[in-house]
C-alpha cells in the first residue's frame, strides 16, 4: 500500500456522480445511531439479542459557526432533517451466536449508505479477530462493483494495551493502471486521560459529554476532527442511550477532502464505531 498525497487528483477514484448530495460542499455532518429499545429490554432480561445497527447522517446546521464548539441536545440531534441513512445487514443467529461468545463487536456485516431510498455505497465488514491476533479489522467501501477504499486497523500493542490509543487507516483506491490502494489518513482514538489532546476519560457520557477523535494527514498531523458526544435530553433517554452504546457524532471533514475521501472517512468512522463503542455481548457485558 503506497502513501499518496491528500488532494484530488486525475487517477482518483471517481465518487457518487449520481448522489444529490454534494459532500464537497458541507464543512461536517452529524451522525446519530438509532435507539433499538427492544434491544435493550432483550438486554435487561440476559437475552442474547442484537438489533442491526442503524444511522441517520445530517448536514451541520446552518447557524452553527464551528462544529468543534457545537454541544447539542438529543432534540436538537432528533430535529435534523436526514441527508443519509444507513443501515446494518447481518445475520441474526450470527449475532446471537457472537453474543454469546463476547465477540458481537466482531460481527461480519454489510453497511448500506442509502439517499432518499436510493443506495449509493456499500461498507463490507468481514469477521475478523483484530491485530492483536494477527488479523487487523477491515471495512471495504464501494459504489456498485467498484472499491473506493478501506478502513484498517492499525494495531500496536503499547498503544492499545498500555495507553487505550487505537489508530484506524483510511486507504483510498487510484485509478492508475497498478489500482494502488493510498494511504489518505488516519482516525486516532484515545480512551483516557493522557492519550491526546484533552482528556477523553468517561467520554461521550453524562460525566465528560465530549470525546475527542482526531483525523490526521499522512504525516500525522491532525486536519480535523470527530467528536463523539452525550447529547443530554430532558428526560432520562440520554442517560439509557448512553448505557446501551447508541452513539452520537460531529464529523468534520478536512478542507482539502475530495467528495470521496468524505465518503471513506464517514465509513472509517463507523468502523471505529463497532471496534470500539459496540457492545461486546457475554461476560463483558454483564
Amino acid at each position: 500500500m503506497e502513501l499518496g498525497s491528500m488532494g484530488s487528483s486525475a487517477m482518483e477514484a471517481p465518487l457518487l456522480q449520481s448522489m444529490t448530495t454534494d459532500l464537497e460542499a458541507l464543512p461536517a455532518v452529524v451522525i446519530r445511531q438509532q435507539s433499538q429499545w427492544a434491544e435493550v429490554i432483550a438486554q435487561a432480561f440476559a437475552v442474547p439479542y442484537e438489533s442491526v445497527n442503524k444511522y441517520k447522517m445530517a448536514a451541520l446546521p446552518d447557524d452553527v459557526q464551528a462544529a468543534g464548539s457545537w454541544m447539542p441536545t438529543a432534540a436538537q440531534l432528533d430535529a435534523l432533517p436526514e441527508l443519509m441513512r444507513v443501515e446494518e445487514a447481518s445475520s441474526l443467529w450470527g449475532r446471537i451466536a457472537l453474543t454469546c461468545l463476547g465477540w458481537l463487536h466482531l460481527r461480519p456485516l454489510q453497511l448500506h449508505f442509502t439517499e432518499r431510498g436510493a443506495e449509493r455505497l456499500t461498507a463490507q465488514r468481514p469477521f475478523r479477530l483484530g491485530g492483536c491476533c494477527g488479523c487487523p479489522l477491515e471495512t471495504t467501501v464501494m459504489q456498485e462493483d467498484a472499491v473506493l477504499g478501506k478502513a484498517v486497523e492499525d494495531f500496536g500493542c503499547v498503544d492499545n494495551f498500555c495507553r487505550c490509543v487505537y489508530h484506524t487507516r483510511v486507504y483510498q483506491q487510484q485509478q492508475s493502471p497498478g489500482r494502488e490502494l493510498q494511504h489518505r489518513f488516519s482516525l486516532k482514538t484515545w480512551l483516557c486521560c493522557c492519550g491526546g489532546r484533552r482528556n477523553n476519560c468517561c467520554g461521550a457520557t453524562c460525566c465528560n459529554e465530549e470525546l475527542m477523535i482526531d483525523v490526521l494527514d499522512q504525516q500525522g498531523q491532525a486536519v480535523a476532527t470527530i467528536r463523539k458526544l452525550y447529547a443530554p435530553s430532558s428526560d432520562c433517554s440520554a442517560f439509557c442511550r448512553m448505557s446501551s452504546m447508541f452513539s452520537n457524532y460531529v464529523l468534520e471533514f478536512p478542507k482539502e477532502a475530495s467528495a470521496a475521501q468524505r465518503a471513506l472517512l464517514m465509513a472509517a468512522l463507523l468502523h471505529v464505531d463497532y471496534q470500539l463503542f459496540e457492545r461486546k455481548g457475554g461476560a463483558s457485558d454483564s
